[in-house]
C-alpha cells in the first residue's frame, strides 16, 4: 500500500515550525517496518503528477511579508487549485477565517484567500511553543497532527487516532518481544559460557590429577631403584 503525499510550503524563517509538522506527519500511525507513515515533499513542482494534491502552508507574520513564497503559493493555485489547501498558522491572536480584523487571516495569501469560499482545515501554533522542540510527545499538537492526517488521508479524525493506537500497540509488542528474545539469548549464552567454565575447570583438575599420579609414579619408581641399589651394594659387600 502507498503512502499518502503531501507537500509542504513554508518560509526560511518558519522552518522550525515545518520541520515539527513534517516530523509530526511522518511519524503519526507509522507502522513498525515503515519510515514514513506520509510522504512530506517540498517541491510542489513533483505535484504535476499527483491527482488531487494535498499542500500544506505555513503562514506567518514572516511569510505575509515573503514575495517568495507568495509567489510559490501563487504558482501552486494556478497550477492545482484550493481544494487541496491545508494551514498551519503561527499567531497569538484567534485565527479567523474571513474576518478582516483577525490579524492572522491576513497572513494567508492572496491567491488563496479569494480562491477559497469555505474555510480550510488548519492548526494554530503560538509562535512562543517553538522555543522548545515540538512533539508527538505534546498531547496538544498530537492531537493537531492528527487532525491534518486525516485531511491528508480524507478520512475521518477518529479513524487516524485508532490506527494510530494500533500501531502504538504494536510497536511495543514488538519492542516487548525483541526484548524478551533479547534477554533469552543473554541466558542462554550465559548458561554456555557456565556450562564451558564447568568444563574447563574439570579438565583442568583432571590434568592436575594426571600430573600427580605421574609424579608418584616416578617418586615410586626411583624409591624402588633406590632400595634395588642398596640391596645390589650389600649383596656384593665383602664379608668380614
Amino acid at each position: 500500500m502507498s503512502r499518502p503525499v503531501t507537500y509542504l510550503l513554508y518560509c526560511p524563517d518558519d522552518s522550525a515550525a515545518a520541520h515539527a509538522v513534517k516530523q509530526g506527519l511522518q511519524r503519526f500511525s507509522r507502522s513498525f517496518w515503515q519510515q514514513d507513515a506520509i510522504d512530506v515533499r517540498v517541491d510542489p513542482a513533483l505535484a504535476i503528477n499527483d491527482t488531487e494534491p494535498k499542500v500544506i502552508l505555513v503562514v506567518s507574520a514572516a511569510s505575509a511579508a515573503s514575495p517568495q513564497f507568495d509567489r510559490e503559493v501563487a504558482a501552486w493555485v494556478e497550477a492545482n487549485g484550493t481544494d487541496g489547501v491545508l494551514l498551519v498558522v503561527l499567531a497569538d491572536d484567534q485565527f479567523r477565517w474571513g474576518d478582516p480584523e483577525s490579524a492572522s487571516f491576513a497572513y494567508v495569501p492572496d491567491s488563496v484567500r479569494s480562491g477559497l469560499s469555505d474555510e480550510p482545515r488548519h492548526l494554530q501554533i503560538s509562535p512562543g511553543r517553538l522555543e522548545s522542540e515540538l512533539t508527538l510527545r505534546d498531547g496538544d499538537f498530537r492531537d493537531q497532527i492528527a487532525q491534518l492526517v486525516a485531511s491528508v488521508r480524507g478520512v475521518p479524525k477518529d479513524e487516524v487516532d485508532g490506527e494510530d493506537i494500533r500501531q502504538q500497540r504494536r510497536r511495543n509488542q514488538l519492542a516487548f518481544s525483541a526484548l524478551g528474545a533479547v534477554i533469552a539469548l543473554l541466558t542462554a549464552a550465559g548458561a554456555l559460557v557456565l556450562v564451558a567454565r564447568n568444563q574447563q575447570q574439570a579438565a583442568d583438575e583432571q590434568e592436575i590429577r594426571a600430573q600427580e599420579a605421574t609424579e608418584e609414579a616416578q617418586a615410586q619408581t626411583r624409591l624402588t631403584a633406590s632400595a634395588d641399589l642398596a640391596a645390589t651394594v650389600l649383596a656384593n659387600a665383602p664379608k668380614l
